[in-house]
């Protein structure tokens, strides 16, 4: 019971998110709305250093984001599937890319109502 009053609770406290950040290699490399879909390929020359050979497929929609392709060897950050709170990431260690959720309204139940 205790269980699940507690997940209860963090789930009303989540927040919904507001954008996609990807980081490669430390550094921000873009910052996407969640609210308008799009699909960026990240590729040597393009967000990865161009002596690389690291691929990845970030797609964003319906308020989500997920790595949907990926050339390294485990393929974590492809099974993480899709992300959409506040503070919630995915991460391809091999290729060092970070894709992480922030920004957005609080959910859950409005203080006003009674």
């Amino acid at each position: 019971m205790l269980a699940l009053a507690a997940w209860g609770g963090l789930s009303l406290s989540r927040k919904a998110g507001g954008e996609a950040v990807i980081v490669v290699n430390g550094e921000t490399y873009a910052s996407l709305p969640l609210k308008t879909d799009a699909q960026m390929v990240l590729s040597p020359g393009n967000g990865f250093d161009a002596a690389c050979d690291h691929t990845n497929t970030v797609i964003i929609r319906d308020g989500r984001v997920c790595v949907v392709d990926a050339n390294c060897r485990d393929h974590i950050c492809e099974n993480r599937g899709w992300i959409e709170f506040d503070g919630e990431s995915i991460v391809c260690l091999p290729h060092r890319l970070v894709v992480s959720v922030s920004g957005g309204e609080a959910r859950g139940v409005d203080a006003a109502a009674g």
